[in-house]
This record gives C-alpha cells, structure tokens and sequence, in this order.
C-alpha cells in the first residue's frame, strides 16, 4: 500500500466526519459553561448599603443658604441595591457599592431659593456608583429609588433677651424688672427659618431670693422660648453668638405723692373752674435707702393756659409721672404711671330768692321791736354745680349789741352761702321798728292783730 503524504493526511482529518467534530466543539463549549456556572454561577443579589449624602458642604457654600430638617434621617437612610452577575464578581463589588444622592446638583441649588415652592419636599433620584461596576455586572434596581428632602432656609434673626426672676427678694425691697441692663440685650440666632422663627425670646433664670442689694451676673447661657413661654430645644444646626451679663438692681420700696396742680388763664366771660381731680395721688416707688427717705410731694405743672382760656366744659389733661420722679427714682407698677388731672369748667349762673320774713333769724331783739320787711330779694352768683346746692338762706340780724333809739332802723343782714357762692350787689338790710314803750308796741300789736282778723272776716 502507498503511503499518503502528511499533507494529505491532515487534510483528510479536517474533512472527513466534520459533522462530528463540530457537535463536539459544541458539547465541548457547553461543558465549560457548566463547570463555569457551578464554579462562579451568575445570579442576581439585593445588596443592602447606607445612603451616602455627597457634597454636602453646598448646602451652605456662598449663598446658597439651605438646610435639610430630615439630614440625620437621610444619614441613615438604607438602600437596596439588585444587582445580577458572577458571584465572584458581585462579592467584589459589595465592599464597593454606594449608593448616594448628590446635593449639589442645581435642582437642590434652586430649592435653596424657593423653599415655598417644596412645601411637601422635593424629590430626589438615588444614584448607584456603576463606575466600579466589573463588565458582566448589571444593575437590576434601586429600592426605594428617590428620597425626599425637607428644605429650608438658613435665616440670622436678632432675637431679644428676658429675664426670668424666680421667687421674691425681701418684702420691703423689689426688683424693677424695667430696670433691669442686659448686656447684649438682643442676640443673633441663625438656624433653620423654621426653628429660628419660633423663637419667640431668649430667656435667663435669676434667682432673687433673700436678695436685699444690688448684684451682677456675668456669662450667662440663654434658653430659647415659643411666645407662650415654652422652653425649645435646639437642633446642632442652630448657633446662638453669645452669653450676656445681667445687672441686677434691689431697691427699698416707697411711695411718692403728687399735689393737685394750679392753672393759668381764665376761662371765657360767663365760665370759671370749679375744681381740679386727680385720678390719683400716690404712686408706689423704689430707689436706694437715701432716696427714698428723702422724698417729697412733687407738684405738678400748671395747666396750661390755651386750655383754660378755649374752654367751656370739663376736660382731662395728663400727666406723665416718668418725668416727675427724682433721679434714681423707680415706679413699680409697671405700665401704669399717668396721672389724670380732670378740669371742670362750668357756666356762672345767677339767680334771684325770695326770703320771707318767718325765715330771718333776729338775735336778742328788744321787746319793742317790730320787723317791718315781709319779705327781702337777693341775688347769687354761682357755678351751676354749687348753685344748686342751695336750698334754703337764712339771714341773721344780730340786734343784742345794739343800743337803738325809738324809731326806724336799718340793720346789716349777715348770709352764710355756700362756698363759691356770692351775693350780687349790695348785702341786703332787715328794717325795723322799735316802739317808745313796750305798751306801745303791745297796742299796735294788737291793732294789727284785729286789723288782720277783721280783714279775714271780711275775705270768708
């Protein structure tokens, strides 16, 4: 038999049964695949990781002034990531993976801008580093994909600062809370607008029991409060500048008296003043031992003349007792500290009254003498207010002292009115008559008394 020749041969193994080689290149392939899936199998994993929040020094970078009021949630936020691919390359990712939100992109920027427009949050979509991604991995999902963000401003307001006194100092002494110093007196509170809006005061407890005097505390912490006094606790994210110092003043109790104040002028022709009323007198006061033993009544300013020369009725004018006080002189009734002064003006009036003579009251008349007046006029002046308290006038001739002649006499009348009353005119005169003898004055007695009872005859 003739050899083939190598080429030959080689060429008749390429070519012959070749159906059979090519399905066992396929069985071949199929093969590893199965030794490859049993050795390192490719599988889908949910792989649990923390939310990363990146960027977040943007938030307060320049003007964008934002905070998040859910960043400590957001901190630990978890995620769960679906990822398919190699085991063994999925084990090398999980150390790697991270999942994170990016806060400096322009949507949280704008935000910072228009918190109002987020009222219920703004949304925002949870990235994946796939950048560490091995080839063959693939991302399945992100659960949950989006978290929202609370956003707010950050605000700088300037806030006020209070006392709080806890207990009393002894009971002749008092702290006026108005004179209290606060140093600084307003503080700047920058936060979250609304947490910083909440803030109503700031606030220091000072204990002032068994105080007698003056004190000072220095450094002082302030406790932020809501506006019906409710202490606020306070995020990290609020910083409140500064301490204050406090001074303290303890003064003795004591009280001051203000006199009822003059006026200028006079009223327009037909008015006077009646009188002037304060509504009140006496005020309660404090200042230091010295000062208070040497207070004094203090009068006040005249009222002025415009006002009593335009007027013609009552008016109030008033005064602030602030201006009145001697220095290092306290009030201590807070906002009270007028003084209402009520000027009452009234028309003048007069008037005529007709006095009979069973009214005239005659001391020590001899018994010879007879009144020959039924009846005398006057005429009063006076306010409207003070003309009507008088009822009845009763004139007084004093006839004991008298040593009067027979004949017709003409005796001075002495009216008591009331004060602020007077007569107008001359003070009228009681005319009398004294008889020669008390026989006389008994006959024409008793002639007048028959002339009258006949006369009465007469009239029935």
């Amino acid at each position: 038999m003739q050899k083939q020749k190598p080429s030959m041969k080689l060429k008749h193994m390429l070519l012959n049964n070749w159906p059979w080689k090519i399905a066992a290149f396929f069985m071949a392939l199929v093969l590893w695949f199965f030794i490859l899936n049993i050795t390192d199998p490719i599988r889908t994993v949910n792989i649990p990781v923390t939310l990363t929040l990146r960027n977040e020094n943007a938030l307060t970078d320049g003007n964008s002034q934002i905070h998040i009021d859910n960043i400590e949630e957001l901190r630990s936020q978890q995620v769960t990531v679906s990822v398919r691919g190699n085991s063994s390359i999925i084990a090398e990712l999980e150390t790697n993976l991270t999942a994170y939100i990016d806060l400096s992109t322009s949507d949280i920027m704008n935000a910072a801008l228009f918190t109002e427009s987020y009222t219920e949050g703004l949304n925002v979509n949870i990235h994946v580093n796939q950048e560490d991604f091995g080839e063959g991995l693939e991302l399945q999902g992100i659960r949950p994909h989006n978290v929202t963000l609370s956003l707010d401003t950050i605000i700088t307001r300037a806030i006020p600062v209070r006392i709080i006194e806890e207990n009393e100092v002894h009971p002749d002494f008092i702290n006026i809370r108005e004179s209290n110093i606060i140093t600084p007196a307003v503080i700047n509170v920058t936060g979250p607008s609304a947490i910083v809006n909440n803030i109503d005061h700031l606030s220091v407890l000072v204990t002032l029991t068994g105080h007698t005097a003056s004190f000072v505390l220095n450094n002082q912490d302030v406790i932020p409060r809501n506006s019906a006094g409710a202490v606020l606790l306070m995020p990290p994210s609020v910083i409140i500048s500064d301490t204050v110092n406090i001074e303290i003043p303890v003064l003795r109790r004591g009280t001051i008296q203000f006199l009822t104040p003059y006026f200028m002028g006079m009223p327009p022709d037909g008015f006077d003043v009646l009188n002037i009323l304060l509504d009140t007198r006496t005020f309660e006061v404090a200042g230091e031992p010295e000062d208070i033993a040497s207070l004094a009544p203090i009068l006040l300013d005249p009222i002025p003349a415009e006002l009593i020369e335009s007027s013609t009725e009552p008016f109030e004018h008033s005064y602030n007792v602030q201006g009145y006080l001697p220095p290092g002189i306290f009030l201590t009734e807070g906002m009270h500290h007028m003084i209402t002064a009520t000027v009452n003006i009234e028309p003048i009036i007069e008037r005529d009254f007709v006095i009979p003579n069973e009214r005239f009251n005659i001391i020590g008349p001899p018994p010879n003498t007879q009144v020959l007046a039924e009846e005398i006029v006057i005429t009063v002046r006076a306010l409207y207010s003070i003309m009507n308290q008088i009822i009845n006038i009763t004139p007084v001739a004093f006839l004991s002292n008298l040593d009067l002649p027979p004949g017709e006499h003409q005796i001075p009348l002495n009216i008591n009115l009331v004060p602020g009353a007077s007569i107008v005119g001359e003070m009228p005169m009681l005319t009398i008559y004294i008889s020669e003898s008390i026989d006389e004055y008994d006959e024409e007695s008793e002639e007048a008394f028959l002339e009258d009872d006949y006369e009465s005859d007469d009239d029935e």
